[in-house]
């Protein structure tokens, strides 16, 4: 922050911390990091508004809730999909089942369920493992390359592109993530729903569980498809 704009009074505090976010933000280009030239685009951070909060808020532990989405691209295309598909999607060869995913999404949702065992556990990690999410899974519809009438990044041939939201209170470490591992892997016929109804139960009606998870339902989907879609609080932010 200048240090004129910090000591003059006359400038509301949200107006000075707009300046300094600014500021900082346009020093960072989308794809290098740095730039000096104030003609290149900014980085994929951007801000919206700035908003004063009381001073025991936080960021992480004042969230109602969060809603965080994943992406997945599958098909034949493989080596041939958009860019923007190949940085920001987690991509599998094989077609997914989109039925058996949703079935899969439905057993977890809306009840509270024991995640101990969809997440990693951290040391010092005190909060309770039971909780409730909402999930679902839908199918982004893409068009054929020639189709000028959409995005560049919604055109491609043989290419099924997934899309898998999740809701809840607070997830756990890696939680969400390893969520869609699961759902993957029943998708691509790795696992099934009633084995992971039996997980399920087993976790949900004891905590020290010794149940054998399949190594299906191990996998931890990669961080490049997932997004931090909403973050909503109590105040109007």
């Amino acid at each position: 922050m200048a240090g004129k704009d910090y000591l003059d009074e006359t400038i509301s505090n949200e107006t000075k911390a707009a300046r300094f976010l600014f500021s900082v933000l346009k020093e960072f280009a989308c794809n290098t990091g740095f730039t000096g030239n104030p003609q290149v685009r900014y980085g994929s951070i951007s801000s919206k508004a700035v908003v004063a909060v009381p001073l025991d808020f936080d960021a992480r532990y004042s969230a109602l809730w969060k809603r965080y989405v994943y992406y997945i691209c599958s098909g034949s295309f493989y080596d041939q999909s958009p860019f923007v598909w190949s940085r920001y999607a987690w991509r599998v060869r094989e077609e997914l089942d989109l039925a058996a995913m949703r079935e899969a999404a439905n057993l977890l949702s809306d009840k509270q369920h024991n995640f101990s065992w969809m997440s990693v556990t951290q040391a010092g990690e005190l909060r309770d493992p039971r909780r409730s999410v909402k999930l679902t899974v839908e199918e982004v519809p893409v068009q054929l390359e020639n189709d000028d009438t959409l995005p560049y990044f919604l055109r491609a041939q043989n290419t099924n592109i997934y899309k898998i939201s999740g809701s809840c209170d607070f997830f756990l470490y890696k939680m969400m993530r390893r969520i869609v591992g699961i759902l993957v892997a029943i998708g691509q016929g790795k696992g099934d729903v009633a084995t992971l109804t039996k997980c399920v139960d087993a976790f949900d009606k004891d905590e020290k569980c010794k149940e054998k998870i399949p190594h299906a339902f191990l996998e931890t989907a990669p961080a490049k498809g997932l997004c931090l879609d909403h973050i909503e609080y109590s105040i109007p932010i």
